[in-house]
C-alpha cells in the first residue's frame, strides 16, 4: 500500500543511453550512523556505508567500503551495461538486478529522489520501473527488539571474557600458568623426570630434528589460526557482523582448519614414549581444546546462552602451548651447541 497523500505514479522509461557523465553520493543502507554497520548489507557485494557511484555509457562503477572478515576495505567495482537485468526505483531507493546464475543485486539510496532519477536515466538499459514516492514499509516485528539487546548482552560478556582471557597471555620470560576456578587446572606440559634432565636427553639426533621441525611447523599454524581468530572477534565486538554471522564462520570458516590440523597430527608414525610423540601430544592438546572452544562457542550464541565455555577451554590450552614453545627453544639451543670433542 503506498504512503499517505499522493499516490506513486509508475513510468516505464525507455532509454537508448547517454554520453554524459554521472557521478553520485549514495549510501548502502537506508539508515545512517552505527546502525547502518550493524545490518547486513542489502547487496550481493558486501557494500556499506556511504559511497559514490559513476554512470558512463559502458556501466555503472561502485566506490564504497566492502565488509570481510578482516574489516573495511575500499573497493571499486565495474558493472557492464551487459550485466544488468533491470532497474527498479522507489523515491531515493535504487535496485539493480544483474544477470548471473545467483541473481545477483545492488541496492542502494541516493541523496534524494531527484538524483536517484537522475542517476537511472543516465543507464543505457531498455527500461526501468520507477515509483516517484517510496512505499509505506512494513513495521519491523518487535519481537526482534530482544533477540538484538540479548546478542549485544552476549558480545559485551564474551569481550569482558577475552580481555580476561588476554590478561594471561604467554609473555617472553617465565611465568606461571593461569587457574580457573570454573575448570580444573592443567599442569605444565613437558616436566623434567626426577632424575635431573630433560627428556630431549634421551632423545637420537635424528628424533630431535624431527620434533623440532614439528613443533616449529606446528605452533606457526596454531598461531595463525589464533590471530584469525582475534580478527573475528574483533569485528563482532565492533559491531561490523552479527553474532549469527560470527557463529557460522567459526563452524565454517575456522573449525574446518583446525579439524585437518588435527588430523595432520594424528597422522605422523611415532614411536610410543618418544620425545615426538610427547611434543605430538601437547600440541593436540592445543588444537583439541581449541576446536572445542570454537564448536561450544557458536553453540552458545545460537542458543542464547551466556558465552563461557569457549575461554575455559582456551585457558586450558594455553600452558600445553607455552611448554611446547618452551620445548622448541630447548631445542634450538640445544642444536646450536656443538658437540663435546
Amino acid at each position: 500500500m503506498a504512503a499517505a497523500g499522493k499516490p506513486p505514479r509508475l513510468r516505464i522509461v525507455g532509454s537508448t543511453g547517454m554520453a554524459d557523465r554521472g557521478d553520485f553520493p549514495v549510501r548502502f543502507s537506508s539508515a545512517a550512523g552505527l546502525i547502518a554497520r550493524l545490518r547486513r548489507p542489502l547487496n550481493s557485494f558486501g557494500f556499506v556505508g556511504p559511497g559514490r557511484v559513476s554512470v558512463t555509457p559502458e556501466g555503472l562503477t561502485v566506490n564504497a567500503p566492502s565488509a570481510s572478515l578482516l574489516g573495511l576495505r575500499q573497493t571499486a567495482r565495474f558493472i557492464p551495461v551487459a550485466e544488468i537485468h533491470d532497474i527498479y526505483r522507489e523515491a531515493d531507493a535504487v535496485q539493480i538486478h544483474l544477470r548471473g546464475p545467483r541473481q545477483p543485486y545492488l541496492r542502494f539510496w541516493a541523496r534524494d529522489p531527484a538524483s536517484a532519477a537522475e542517476l537511472v536515466a543516465l543507464l543505457p538499459i531498455r527500461s526501468t520501473i520507477e515509483f516517484d514516492t517510496a512505499l509505506e514499509e512494513r513495521p519491523a516485528p518487535k519481537a526482534r527488539r530482544p533477540m538484538m539487546w540479548l546478542a549485544a548482552l552476549a558480545c559485551m560478556l564474551a569481550l569482558l571474557a577475552l580481555l580476561a582471557w588476554l590478561a594471561g597471555y604467554p609473555r617472553p620470560g617465565p611465568a606461571v600458568p593461569p587457574v580457573s576456578h570454573s575448570a580444573p587446572a592443567v599442569a605444565p606440559p613437558v616436566s623434567v623426570p626426577r632424575g635431573g634432565s630433560a627428556p630431549e636427553a634421551r632423545a637420537t639426533p635424528e628424533e630431535i630434528r624431527e620434533t623440532r621441525a614439528d613443533l616449529d611447523h606446528y605452533i606457526e599454524r596454531i598461531d595463525e589460526l589464533r590471530e584469525e581468530y582475534r580478527g573475528a572477534f574483533q569485528e563482532l565486538t565492533n559491531g561490523r557482523i552479527p553474532a549469527t554471522d560470527f557463529a557460522d564462520e567459526l563452524n565454517w570458516w575456522q573449525l574446518p582448519k583446525w579439524n585437518q590440523l588435527e588430523f595432520e597430527l594424528r597422522s605422523i608414525d611415532v614411536r610410543p614414549g618418544s620425545l615426538r610423540e610427547q611434543s605430538r601430544r601437547y600440541l593436540l592438546e592445543v588444537v583439541d581444546n581449541w576446536r572445542m572452544a570454537l564448536r561450544t562457542y557458536a553453540e552458545d550464541l545460537r542458543a542464547g546462552q551466556l558465552v563461557e565455555r569457549p575461554f575455559t577451554y582456551m585457558q586450558r590450552a594455553t600452558p600445553f602451548l607455552r611448554g611446547s614453545r618452551d620445548l622448541l627453544v630447548r631445542l634450538d639451543r640445544r642444536a646450536a651447541t656443538p658437540p663435546p670433542h
